[in-house]
């Protein structure tokens, strides 16, 4: 069929002088980095740390991921519950901050656990909170962006 053409694809320059953009961009690449240590050195860390066999540092591993995944849902729900009650940027913002500082508190909780399913049910609830701020980020991306996103 006849090809159709791309609408409204933003230039990247202008992309990349966006202050707020950036700061996503940023962002996403420190989240990303946090998925690749998890998925990267979760299981030494259960070996190592709590002598695990493999299989069970396999299982813990998932622990983490598994907690993103569920927070990423919840905090899209929560930011969409908010956006009404609080405008785009303070909705957005209140699921955005809170997320990582809650999170920042719970690594005091992991540090503490001296059971390897404790430490791997504390990380999943640490990385449900780190998680769950990414629906708002992306929301902020396509509001800072309007017709490019």
């Amino acid at each position: 069929g006849p090809r159709v053409p791309a609408r409204g694809v933003g230039p990247v320059t202008a992309a990349a002088g966006s202050g707020g953009l950036s700061a996503v961009w940023l962002r996403r690449a420190r989240a990303g980095g946090s998925d690749v240590i998890c998925v990267s050195w979760m299981g030494s860390f259960f070996l190592d740390n709590y002598h695990v066999k493999i299989g069970g540092a396999g299982l813990l591993a998932r622990c983490p991921l598994a907690g993103g995944a569920i927070g990423g849902f919840v905090g899209g729900w929560l930011n969409d519950r908010l956006l009404p009650r609080l405008g785009p940027r303070w909705g957005r913002v209140a699921v955005g901050v809170s997320g990582p500082l809650i999170a920042a508190m719970l690594m005091f909780v992991v540090i503490g656990q001296t059971t390897p399913l404790a430490a791997g049910l504390s990380l999943l609830l640490l990385h449900f909170f780190v998680d769950w701020n990414q629906p708002p980020v992306w929301g902020a991306a396509a509001y800072l962006r309007g017709r490019y996103t």
